[in-house]
């Protein structure tokens, strides 16, 4: 679990490099931020940020830095067989790609290389999934 978790701590550390480093305080991006447009004025929202490229490049870093810090309290899976069963469908946490094979693992988290004859459970093949090949469309691969 450790092994999953150190990419996510390296990616933190960048983060909080990038953060320490701008001229823009967080709390002084947030009261920024609260200026901005909305994105449905996407042509006006782009010419706000493009006046506030330090708020902009705070604002991305404190939002990842947060949606790292919540992976790292995940229960992070990365199977090494060849199906796994569940309950829901297959999620990568944030500082993961699909392709990394890295998941949160959900309530119900069974991996075999056998099938069971029935299952009322989803199956994902990851041997097919992790194929280059493979195309994916809502959570399946084509």
């Amino acid at each position: 679990m450790e092994d999953l978790k150190k990419k996510v701590l390296e990616q933190i550390e960048e983060q909080q490099a990038i953060l320490d480093a701008s001229t823009v305080t967080v709390e002084e991006m947030f009261k920024i931020a609260e200026k901005a447009p909305s994105l449905d004025d996407f042509e006006d929202w782009v010419d706000f940020w493009k006046t506030h490229p330090a708020a902009l490049t705070t604002l991305n870093a404190h939002r990842t830095l947060t949606r790292f810090k919540e992976t790292l309290k995940m229960d992070l899976v990365k199977p090494s067989t060849r199906y796994v069963l569940t309950d829901s469908n297959l999620c990568s946490p944030s500082g993961y790609v699909f392709a990394d094979g890295v998941f949160i693992k959900n309530q119900v988290w069974i991996e075999t290389d056998r099938l069971p004859r029935s299952t009322n459970l989803k199956v994902f093949d990851l041997q097919k999934l992790r194929s280059k090949d493979a195309v994916y469309h809502n959570g399946k691969a084509a």
